[in-house]
């Protein structure tokens, strides 16, 4: 018995056949455009932010604040009027802005009774004490008691831990040393005099910790 081909059936087959080529053509064509897509989203997606480092040290005092992160990163912020966030300027500021890098320890000068105590001391990891701020009584420790710094001047090598009181200041070496520098009105430098000093002065040995001092 023979097969009767209509147009109808041609026209199917035809169909059929057209329709596959086409669906053969356009998958490679949506793969693309579905690719294409993915790396558009990709692009304009929020990019998370870096972790911010955890905080491992702190200082403060009456009107300007200071922290280290475990990057090593000094960050200050608040009065800066004698240059003691030692970012170069006089200017207050109102978010933290970062001061040296390489910090293990950090120290902050200044007390309400007394609104000439500004300043800042901070250790870097290779042992260098740096200071900034006002420096009326020589509590920066170089060596004069004019004015104020507002970058960090290096005062000391070999520190290992730094202390700051109202107008004066401490540090010890490596070798257990303490000095003290600054107002010496009460004698709190402990050189047994009540003569300010500009300069850091030893006044003990085998010393590990330093305290945080105030005059009042």
């Amino acid at each position: 018995m023979k097969t009767k081909i209509t147009n109808t059936t041609t026209n199917r087959l035809f169909a059929g056949r057209c329709s596959s080529a086409v669906g053969s053509a356009i998958r490679p064509l949506t793969s693309v455009f579905c690719l294409l897509t993915t790396l558009c989203l990709l692009a304009t997606a929020p990019q998370a932010k870096a972790a911010t480092p955890p905080v491992i040290a702190v200082a403060a005092s009456y009107e300007h604040s200071l922290y280290v992160t475990s990057d090593g990163s000094l960050y200050a912020m608040g009065l800066n009027e004698y240059g003691e966030l030692g970012d170069g300027t006089t200017t207050t500021r109102y978010t933290p802005v970062k001061v040296a890098t390489n910090v293990i320890a950090v120290a902050a000068g200044g007390d309400y009774w007394d609104y000439y105590g500004s300043h800042s001391l901070y250790v870097t990891s290779d042992g260098s004490l740096y200071a900034m701020g006002r420096n009326d009584s020589g509590e920066l420790g170089i060596g004069s008691s004019e004015g104020y710094r507002s970058t960090p001047v290096k005062v000391a090598s070999n520190v290992i831990a730094v202390a700051a009181g109202q107008r004066h200041s401490l540090y010890v070496t490596n070798d257990g040393s303490l000095y003290a520098m600054g107002n010496n009105s009460s004698g709190q430098l402990g050189d047994g005099t009540t003569t300010d000093r500009s300069t850091p002065v030893k006044v003990a040995s085998n010393v590990e910790l330093v305290p945080k001092g105030r005059v009042f």
